[in-house]
């Protein structure tokens, strides 16, 4: 499995961003934090079929914000993000904004959040 991460890890770098149409055409970015998404959540690291099939899926994705026209979903979550301040590092409540964008792709139906 390293070596697929490996492979897919060397795809989303080259990657670097895609202009989405449903976005008003604005570049989405492949981050480091995109990519660990992948491997991991809130509870730690993903199965093993859970990282191997949001693998398979990476290049629909790509294609798929290339293309899309409207975006299905909006929300915005309040998180609490490190910032420096005085030379302390504080936290503080700061706005995002997630868009989900789905669809059926060939035999899949895959759903990329931004």
């Amino acid at each position: 499995m390293n070596k697929q991460i490996e492979e897919a890890r060397k795809l989303y770098k080259e990657t670097i961003y895609v202009n989405c149409p449903a976005l008003n055409n604005e570049p989405v970015y492949f981050s480091s934090s995109g990519f660990n998404h992948i491997l991991y959540k809130k509870g730690g690291r993903r199965v093993q079929k859970d990282i191997l099939a949001r693998i398979k899926l990476l290049p629909l994705a790509a294609k798929l914000l290339r293309t899309a026209n409207i975006y299905q979903e909006y929300e915005v979550k309040e998180i609490m993000k490190p910032r420096k301040e005085n030379g302390e590092i504080v936290y503080v409540k700061t706005p995002i904004e997630y868009w989900g964008i789905i669809a059926v792709m060939g035999e899949y139906k895959i759903k990329v959040i931004v």
